[in-house]
């Protein structure tokens, strides 16, 4: 999205010099709305870079459970690939480990436990 932003920044000057090489006579009518119709591709750049940031933070949200991730959230860092050392086992046992759904069954399964051996002890 920032280059898309940057390059529409850019690509205003151009437009600016070109309608006032319009103005002078130095270019013609032709030439100066072919620059402009680049500049709506530009604008259109931004506005598709927009959209898809929005798209991928919802996206992304999603995946990561609405409950977990605040409506109004943004992402920072750099995106760079990092080779994975970790065995498909050891990742299959991080998911199991680190889903919700599970742990909270699994919490439940304890609750249980611990509820059925205190009612034992107390009706002994």
């Amino acid at each position: 999205m920032e280059l898309a932003e940057t390059n529409l920044t850019s690509f205003q000057q151009s437009v600016d010099i070109s309608e006032e090489k319009f103005k002078s006579g130095a270019m013609s009518e032709g030439d100066l709305l072919k620059i402009k119709l680049q500049m709506l591709q530009f604008q259109m750049d931004v506005s598709n870079a927009r959209v898809a940031r929005v798209q991928a933070l919802a996206t992304l949200r999603q995946l990561l459970g609405y409950e977990s991730v605040p409506e109004n959230y943004s992402v920072d860092g750099q995106l760079e690939y990092k080779a994975v050392t970790a065995s498909e086992d050891e990742l299959k046992a991080l998911a199991l480990r680190q889903r919700p759904d599970l742990r909270a069954a699994q919490l439940g399964v304890t609750a249980l436990r611990a509820s059925w051996s205190w009612q034992s002890e107390w009706q002994a």
